[in-house]
């Protein structure tokens, strides 16, 4: 009896504490239509992806195609920068041709120049005499606005007439280079001295006929520092022509490298293009397509 009565309480018990809300685990086929369901959709992604590399595939073979072909965008490319260097190499040898360079102007008497006045207080003067003519400089500070210096100064030269020293044989094209010449020697004169007297070192003027020199490659004139403008200026040409050879040459190699890269790359693009179609078939036997 008490076995009896043990056995229906248990079973009381288990019928208060059962839940009573339905069972709410998906059942086994719909867990299945889920699956299928993701799988079906990795593989439209996978699809889209191989349909995407068989267009840039398929391009890709285009131009490895056309490469080689003995005439293509590259070559016609490449014969463009061929005329281009053969004509700055004709340039280039024109400009190393020797110059027929006249006959030199002749030289500037040896006139003496003397200091006959420096004040080194900023802003500071200078007075040379070239000989029976003056020459003077002065600074010109330029200043910020507070007050504070903003550039360091600069000598500025009065205006001056040296052409009575000049020969009298020279041409009227003769004296216009040779004054710009002489007022620039003597520019770079006023500032050496200067800076030597203010450094006190000895100074060493030079003579009239020091200051600018007749240029025996052009027929011009040369500086205190013996630069001819003139031919610093071809020089500077001529550079400019060689570095222009230079990036030519080198665009055309790597137009011609590119082009044979191109071309040896088909037998690798034809195998991957072959390797993604099979891919592509095998979705596609199975039923996969891009709207389903």
């Amino acid at each position: 009896m008490g076995s009896a009565r043990s056995h229906w309480m248990l079973r009381w018990f288990r019928r208060r504490h059962e839940p009573t809300q339905p069972d709410q685990r998906p059942s086994p086929s719909h867990d299945g239509d889920a699956e299928q369901a993701y799988i079906r959709e990795a593989e439209r992604r996978r699809l889209r992806r191989l349909l995407q590399q068989q267009a840039e595939l398929q391009y890709d073979r285009e131009q490895a195609l056309e490469a080689q072909k003995p005439s293509n965008r590259w070559t016609v490319r490449a014969a463009e920068l061929e005329a281009a260097i053969a004509q700055v190499e004709a340039d280039i040898k024109q400009w190393d041709q020797p110059q027929r360079v006249p006959s030199p102007p002749p030289e500037l008497p040896p006139v003496p120049i003397q200091l006959i006045a420096c004040d080194t207080t900023a802003p500071a003067t200078l007075t040379l005499v070239i000989g029976t003519i003056p020459c003077t400089w002065h600074e010109a500070i330029d200043w910020a606005e507070r007050g504070h210096q903003l550039a360091p100064a600069q000598l500025v030269r009065d205006e001056v007439d040296l052409t009575p020293l000049f020969p009298t044989e020279l041409t009227e094209d003769q004296r216009t280079t040779l004054s710009e010449r002489l007022l620039t020697s003597l520019d770079l004169l006023a500032t050496a001295v200067l800076q030597a007297i203010r450094e006190q070192q000895p100074i060493d003027l030079p003579t009239l006929s020091s200051l600018v020199r007749p240029c025996p490659v052009c027929g011009g004139w040369r500086d205190l520092h013996d630069h001819c403008p003139t031919c610093l200026t071809r020089e500077r040409h001529r550079q400019q022509l060689v570095s222009e050879l230079r990036r030519l040459r080198k665009e055309r190699d790597a137009v011609l490298s590119d082009m044979a890269r191109t071309r040896d790359r088909l037998p690798i693009i034809e195998r991957q293009l072959r390797e993604i179609e099979a891919d592509i078939a095998a979705l596609q036997a199975k039923g996969v397509t891009l709207e389903n």
